[in-house]
Parts: structure tokens; sequence; C-alpha cells
């Protein structure tokens, strides 16, 4: 979708400016319906970003137009 490609570009922005982050990017088009509800249960809409610590644990998970503020949920680097 427009809006998910816009989102890839803007990772990987902030992939290259914070080496430290771990940026994985995972395409759901091939998805069926329910695998899609099994790992984002609760996201009604693309594109999805989930925010995890440094050990795993899920931080934020932000959908639709809030995925694009994904750099205020990262914390500060070293």
């Amino acid at each position: 979708c427009g809006p998910c490609a816009h989102l890839a570009r803007d990772l990987e922005a902030f992939a290259k400016a914070r080496p430290e982050v771990a940026v994985v990017r995972v395409d759901v088009g091939e998805w069926t319906t329910a695998q899609f509800d099994a790992r984002l249960d609760g996201a009604r809409s693309l594109p999805v970003v989930e925010v995890y610590d440094a050990t795993g644990k899920l931080r934020a998970r932000l959908v639709g137009d809030d995925a694009f503020a994904f750099a205020e949920r990262v914390p500060a680097g070293p």
C-alpha cells in the first residue's frame, strides 16, 4: 500500500541513523486473514509498527497513521 511504502522509506532512514536499533520489515501482503488476526490481533489497518525493548518485550503497537510516529517510541540511543 502507499502508506506502507512511505513508512518503509522512513524506517530505512531511521535504521541508517540509528544502527544500534534493529529494524525488521515483514510484508503481510501474502498472509491469510487468520494469519493476520493471529499475529496482529486488534490491528484493523495498515501499516503496523511494533516497538520492542532490548529484552524482546513489546512496548508499543502503532497502527495506521500512528505508525509514522514510531521514532518517538524508540528509546534514545547510547
